[in-house]
């Protein structure tokens, strides 16, 4: 495949809001250049044919930027004429309002040809937002393809980071913390499930039994502001509102959470990478509590409700590499995802009716639940566990490293 101008490509971050609206924030196109991982994940299929990529942010992208203002005509014109096909990338991300986009701003407006388009989506579940767009469109289908940047990268850093050391997990041994979980960043629209997790955590008294990071670094939210989303949130679950308001003040409270480095280092450091800073806290626990970064249908704007694409990032890779099972709080079956590309999960050992649990309130306080069960596991049930997830972990991991194929055409 020849990616035309795999060495200067165009970026373009927008913001959410409408745009012309009074929030909206005048967008940046940048332009990259070579180290993009996503190009090393796409599919070399059509070996002689011509590509020009573009990553896009969010579904205004082409609103912000005509197309003919970032392509050279030349280009342009051998996409019309179906000489070249144009990729839309939206690696990383699983923004499913990128499709309208496309159809609004390419298709219709700068008569883009649809068979010359191909969408590449961290989303798994971005066919279904094509289906819903192109009939609204009455038109046909762009090409779509399910990109896994996140488990390329992770297979990297193995090789890089860490110089293919293994880390030293689920030895049989006393744990002072039993579990791992990296948050980073908490959000009242978009990461509430982190949130959710914490104060239900801690409204259990199950804080201390884990190594937990989650960054509050700016002024909004704080906890008070995450309480009043979660009370709203949950509103459909007795238990879980019980929970939140009678440990409301214990959930206020709640102190700067860090593992491995303070606030300022999370907020500027690169916490996609595996870190050897990190390996210690896999080796002295068994088992890690995965937020991904979408899980409850909550949308970017302030009551907004939408279903999120599953992603599968690297907060899941990690725990691959490190050799470590989880649980893990993400949409409604992602667990299926996994293993549809080859990897295993831990039932039995970990109770994972969770992951077919529709209601988000009970899916939650499942997975609160079985963390729970898990850090109480008696010296010779946690001997069992280890024994047996070891030969899963090992599987997963072996998996990953021999992987070659990062890419799903969705149809």
């Amino acid at each position: 495949m020849t990616i035309l101008n795999r060495n200067n490509y165009s970026k373009i971050n927008t913001s959410f809001e409408r745009i012309g609206s009074e929030f909206w924030t005048p967008p940046i196109h940048e332009i990259m250049y070579d180290g993009n991982i996503l190009l090393d994940c796409i599919r070399t299929d059509f070996k002689d044919t011509e590509y020009w990529f573009i990553e896009i942010y969010n579904g205004n992208a082409f609103q912000a930027y005509p197309i003919e203002t970032i392509i050279p005509i030349d280009v342009l014109k051998k996409i019309w004429k179906r000489e070249t096909f144009l990729i839309i990338s939206n690696g990383h991300e699983t923004y499913h309002d990128v499709v309208t986009g496309i159809y609004r701003d390419l298709i219709v407006r700068a008569n883009i040809p649809i068979e010359q388009i191909i969408l590449i989506s961290e989303s798994a579940d971005i066919i279904e937002e094509v289906k819903i767009v192109s009939k609204n469109y009455n038109l046909d289908q762009i090409k779509v393809e399910w990109v896994r940047a996140f488990e390329y990268n992770a297979k990297t850093q193995f090789n890089v980071s860490l110089n293919e050391k293994i880390t030293p997990t689920l030895e049989n041994k006393h744990y002072n913390k039993k579990f791992l979980s990296f948050n980073r960043h908490m959000m009242t629209h978009g990461r509430l499930h982190r949130g959710s997790l914490i104060s239900l955590l801690c409204a259990m008294n199950m804080l201390d039994y884990g190594y937990i990071s989650a960054g509050m670094f700016y002024d909004y939210p704080t906890w008070a502001d995450i309480l009043e989303e979660l009370k709203k949130y949950h509103n459909d679950n007795i238990e879980i509102l019980s929970l939140l308001n009678d440990n409301e003040q214990k959930i206020l409270n709640i102190e700067k959470l860090t593992v491995d480095a303070d606030y300022l280092t999370l907020q500027i450091r690169n916490n996609a990478d595996l870190l050897p800073s990190t390996t210690e806290f896999y080796s002295n626990s068994y088992f890690s509590v995965v937020t991904e970064t979408n899980c409850f249908a909550r949308g970017k704007y302030p009551n907004e409700l939408f279903y999120p694409g599953r992603l599968l990032s690297e907060k899941t890779f990690k725990t691959i590499v490190q050799k470590h099972p989880f649980v893990i709080v993400a949409p409604v079956n992602t667990l299926s995802l996994l293993k549809e590309i080859g990897y295993k999960t831990f039932s039995p050992w970990i109770n994972e009716n969770y992951d077919t649990e529709t209601n988000e309130s009970m899916r939650m306080l499942m997975i609160v639940k079985e963390i729970k069960r898990l850090c109480e596991l008696s010296p010779e049930q946690l001997t069992d566990f280890l024994n047996n997830v070891r030969e899963i972990c090992e599987h997963n991991f072996n998996i990953l490293l021999n992987k070659t194929e990062w890419i799903t055409k969705l149809n």
